[in-house]
């Protein structure tokens, strides 16, 4: 039979929940640092041509990021608060312009999923979800996320 005893056990538990802090710390810069980058990303190329054709700047302008902690997650947001900006990257209830509902188009969009109008109107332009796909794919996000918990554990 193998006998095990955990010596100091309150300065390992310490030790881990100091490590636990460093790696949400670390995690909350890197992906301060994601949200920006997609939001630059969605601002010089998704709305300047790739997508939707820039006119006023008016969209653009209502490209908000933001990094916030919700119980043990860390959320980076990138997003626009403009009715006709939900309209273009969720799809124009009804297929075609009108005045989607904000509230609506957050409740229906987080019900159902990114695809919601999928089906039902040509009009979806996605600058927001392309975006976020397409950094992804770039492998920048998880580069800095392993990143961050490398720095974390130094």
């Amino acid at each position: 039979m193998i006998k095990a005893y955990l010596v100091n056990g309150d300065q390992v538990v310490a030790s881990v929940e100091r490590t636990g802090e460093r790696i949400k710390g670390e995690l909350k810069g890197g992906i301060g640092r994601l949200a920006i980058k997609l939001q630059n990303l969605v601002k010089t190329d998704k709305l300047r041509g790739q997508v939707l054709g820039q006119r006023s700047g008016r969209l653009s302008g209502s490209i908000l990021q933001g990094v916030t902690e919700e119980g043990d997650q860390v959320v980076g947001k990138v997003s626009t608060n403009l009715n006709y900006g939900i309209g273009w990257e969720l799809g124009w209830p009804g297929g075609g312009p009108g005045k989607p509902s904000l509230k609506d188009a957050k409740a229906k969009f987080s019900l159902a999923g990114s695809d919601m109008f999928a089906n039902s109107t040509p009009k979806q332009r996605s600058f927001l979800r392309s975006a976020l796909k397409d950094l992804e794919a770039s492998g920048v996000i998880k580069t800095e996320i392993d990143a961050a918990i490398v720095r974390a554990l130094k």
